[in-house]
Order: structure tokens, then sequence, then C-alpha cells
């Protein structure tokens, strides 16, 4: 397993292995610069608003009969769009190039994350509903402080852990009005959104892992191209899980009708390239613990969207347990920003690492 310390830098003239991909260093370089708290703010807030449009859409055509309701064919189409524009973007940006031999074991690994999250939120949306869907992102910041707590990079303290509480308990009543919807009054909630909502919890999970994986690469390497050689891999194992559900067969049916095309379009553009551009970019002005608060505006986005266009409806305890889970997400991003006695903060990394990318030649392969 590759272990990446967010709390060092990487280096450039250290040897490197296969089972070690990252060299860590203590070294503080001379000059730092300068990072944008707001622009990097700005960019997560806009992601989240372009993905509540994804998740919504999605939703309607994974549930379609014109589209067959086939979340393969979605995600097979979603990524072999954005893997051509990434690729695209990145090369008349920054012109062609390859990653460092020594971090492509890395970045294999970055791009099966990529994949794991968005197989699990395509799946996840099918089998629940897309507001339930958009609420459980609220357990990513409580996933990413139990990572930071465990690596020892945060100290945890009441409010952190009361914080956690209050956001759990939202996102718990969140669910149980969700299934108690799906399946009707007096009956058990079905199984199917039982297992949409495992997908989703392995899905948050996931994408604390791509942001505190990628976060290193981006200091190193300019952002369309960490996305390009990471999403080239995420559509290489959805290739691969398309062959072997068969929904590579079912392609033309689902793209049969012009809602759907322009569903998988918007999905691919909006929803995943331009997203997961603005993900990086505040990544690399941001500390991850950060970049994954904002995911809270998400659902309100989802509704809003759903109510306007969809004729969708919330549940009373939907929405009462959205405004726990929002107000447990926001004091734990208050108590996150509370200083430490850890000096080996996500936001150091940043500007250290950030340092390192003007010392390093990364046009060389």
């Amino acid at each position: 397993m590759v272990m990446l310390n967010v709390g060092k830098t990487l280096r450039s003239d250290a040897p490197t292995s296969n089972a070690d991909m990252v060299s860590l260093v203590d070294e503080r370089p001379d000059q730092a610069p300068r990072l944008s708290p707001i622009s990097g703010v700005t960019a997560a807030l806009i992601a989240a608003c372009l993905m509540a449009g994804y998740v919504v859409l999605g939703k309607q055509f994974v549930g379609g009969e014109e589209s067959g309701g086939d979340p393969g064919v979605f995600l097979l189409c979603r990524q072999l769009i954005a893997t051509m524009l990434s690729w695209a973007l990145a090369t008349i940006q920054y012109g062609p190039r390859m990653p460092r031999p020594e971090h492509r074991t890395a970045l294999h690994l970055l791009g099966v994350i990529n994949y794991i999250n968005a197989m699990g939120f395509v799946w996840g949306f099918k089998l629940t509903s897309a507001f339930l869907c958009a609420v459980m992102q609220l357990s990513i910041p409580v996933l990413t402080l139990s990572y930071a707590a465990w690596r020892g990079d945060e100290a945890m303290s009441s409010n952190k852990a009361a914080s956690v509480l209050v956001t759990v308990a939202g996102c718990g009543l969140v669910t149980f009005g969700g299934t108690a919807m799906g399946a009707g009054p007096g009956k058990p909630p079905s199984w199917k959104v039982l297992v949409g909502l495992l997908l989703l919890l392995l899905q948050c999970t996931s994408f604390v892992g791509l942001v505190v994986v990628q976060k290193p690469f981006v200091a190193m390497y300019p952002v369309p191209w960490v996305v390009a050689w990471s999403y080239l891999v995420c559509t290489a194992w959805t290739l691969f899980s398309a062959l072997i559900d068969g929904s590579l067969l079912r392609i033309g049916t689902s793209l049969s009708s012009p809602s759907g095309l322009a569903i998988i379009v918007y999905s691919a553009t909006l929803g995943c390239v331009v997203y997961f551009l603005l993900i990086a970019y505040a990544s690399k002005h941001l500390s991850a613990t950060t970049v994954s608060v904002t995911v809270s505006l998400e659902p309100l986005a989802v509704s809003a969207i759903g109510i306007l266009f969809f004729e969708e409806q919330m549940q009373l305890l939907e929405m009462i347990g959205y405004v726990v889970a929002a107000v447990g997400s926001l004091a734990l991003t208050r108590a996150m920003s509370q200083p430490t006695n850890n000096n080996d903060t996500a936001d150091a990394t940043a500007i250290t690492a950030n340092a390192v990318y003007k010392r390093v030649d990364i046009s060389e392969s």
C-alpha cells in the first residue's frame, strides 16, 4: 500500500521505489508562493453547485424509462467524454507531458480512488434519492477529521467531537426520513436503499482519499494534468467493468433520447471535468478538511433544483436532518480552524509543497 504523508513535502532528488513513491523531508523553503484562500473557497463552492446539478440530472437519467436507467452506460459515457476533454485541455494549456516514473504508481492509485468514487456515487443515487445522496456527503468532513486524527495531523477536542456527533445525527435523520419515504408507512426500509447507503458511505470515504492523495501532486504538476492522468486510469477501470456487466452493449439504446444525451454531456463537462478541476484548484489553496466541508451547501442546491424543475417533494424529517447536519458541519469547520500545537497542518503542507513546485523541473520525464 502506498502511504502519502500530507504533512511533509515531495522531494525531487530523493530515491524512490514502488513501495515508497514520495520521499518525505522536513526542509522549509525560504520563500513560499502566495496562496489565495478566498479563491479556493470560491472554487469549492462553485464545484458543489455543479455537482448538485449532476446529482439531480444523473438521477433523472438512471431512473428514466427513455434512457433505460443503466448506471453503467451513464458512467462509461461520462468517463469517456471527460477523459478526452481533460487531456485536450491539459495539452492545450501546458503541452504534452507525462508524470515522472516514480510517481506513476501513486497516480494509478489516485485513478482507482476516482473510479470507486464515481461508481459508488452513480449507484448510490440510483438506489436512493438525489437529496439523500447529497446529504450523505456531509459525512465527508467527519471522515476527513477521523483520518487526520488517526495520522496525528489533527488534535481532537470536545468541540470537534460534539460537531461530529451533531453531523452524524443529522445525516441519520435524513437517512431515516428518506428510507421511510421509499418504503412506505409501516414497512421496513428497502434492501436497495440500504445497499445504496453503503455504496454512498464507500463513495464518501473514497472522496477523502481522493483529496488527500492528490494534494501533493497538484503542488508538483499542473492541475489539469493531474486530473487528466487520474481520469485516464479511472476510465480504463470503468471500461473494464462495462465489459463485465454488459453496459458496453447497451450504449446505443440508452443514448437514443436527446434528453439523455444532454444529461451525459452536462455530467461529463460541468459535472466532471470542470468539477474536478475546481476541486483540485481548491485543494492547492486550502486544507483537505476545508475543501470537504464546502459540500455542505450541495443538498440545498439539490433540493432547489429538484423542487423548481422536477416537482420533487422533501420530507419534513429530511429537511430537519439536513439543518442539523449542516449546523454540525459548520461547527466542525470552526473547530478545525482553531490553532493547534501540531506544526504539520494541511495548510502548512500546501505552502511548502507549492514552493517545491517552483524548484522542480516537471517537464523532464
